[in-house]
């Protein structure tokens, strides 16, 4: 995992310098953030697990050797 902090430098007509954090996401995920929706179901999802809402669906390992599509 890539540790370094990057900044965006900006230099504004008073000639001050601002600095500022630039985030990055991954390619695979970058579908997420421009789908508004699906953004807000995952957001959801990951508020109802951490409120302790899951459902058990048991195990799928008789689905590991299946293959892909």
């Amino acid at each position: 995992m890539d540790s370094a902090i990057r900044f965006g430098i900006y230099v504004n007509d008073a000639g001050q310098v601002l600095l500022s954090p630039e985030v990055s996401v991954p390619m695979h995920e970058l579908w997420l953030y421009r789908n508004p929706e699906a953004l807000k179901m995952v957001v959801k999802g990951l508020q109802e697990a951490r409120e302790g809402k899951l459902t058990d669906l048991g195990s799928f390992k008789k689905y590991a050797d299946d293959d892909m599509e």
